[in-house]
């Protein structure tokens, strides 16, 4: 399928269906990123229903980790450049 465009969105692992994460989200004060999140994921299955039959394809990368710069940078953050490549790979 030819594609006419593309929506590309980030998303955290909080919005993910995951015990595990939804405690880490409580625990660190962060209920209310995780939260948008989820929305967020549910918006990007809506996008791909309703801009599939245009062309445009709708795809989202879950990041489990923080970034290299950013004022959430942990340990072991994950480069920026990694997560570009992810989305040039789409």
């Amino acid at each position: 399928m030819r594609f006419n465009g593309a929506v590309l969105i980030t998303n955290s692992c909080f919005s993910d269906l995951n015990a595990h994460f939804d405690g880490y989200a409580v625990g660190s004060k962060n209920a209310d990123i995780a939260l948008a999140n989820g929305a967020k994921q549910k918006l990007v299955g809506l996008l791909v229903q309703q801009l599939r039959a245009e062309g445009i394809h709708v795809a989202q990368i879950t990041i489990a980790g923080s970034i290299k710069g950013t004022r959430w940078e942990g340990e072991n953050p994950i480069a920026p450049s990694t997560v570009d490549d992810k989305f040039f790979d789409l």
